[in-house]
């Protein structure tokens, strides 16, 4: 059946638990991408306590926008973001706004693919 695991007995079929302080701290780094590189150069007109303030707002922020999303998955089984539009009411308003979502996903991973290569590019320049 498709439900059996693959290996029976193996650590694989055990479901390690995940803390709620380590998920969270993984959403949120993978929620701030390459930005976090870039932070040095995008401080560094702003006073320390300006940057540090700034810095505790946006992950502040970034982790409780992720922790909303996170239940709202966990109450309706649906773990993507463009299925969780989908169960927005009214007849063309789920559907639009999934498929924009989805759009906009693709989107977002490319142009955050081409950030990271102009910053690995960016940082190797003074090695070659």
């Amino acid at each position: 059946s498709l439900e059996a695991p693959l290996l029976k007995g193996s650590a694989l079929t055990e479901a390690p638990g995940v803390p709620v302080r380590g998920m969270a701290v993984n959403l949120v780094t993978g929620g701030l991408g390459a930005g976090i590189l870039t932070l040095p150069w995008g401080m560094a007109g702003a006073s320390v306590l300006t940057a540090l303030l700034l810095t505790v707002l946006v992950v502040v922020l970034n982790g409780f926008t992720i922790m909303i999303l996170v239940r709202a998955a966990e109450e309706h089984q649906r773990f993507d973001l463009g299925a969780l539009l989908a169960l927005l009411p009214g007849r063309w308003l789920g559907p639009v706004t999934q498929g924009f979502c989805n759009g906009l996903v693709w989107v977002v991973i490319w142009m955050a693919l081409v950030g990271y290569i102009i910053v690995v590019q960016d940082c190797m320049t003074p090695l070659m």
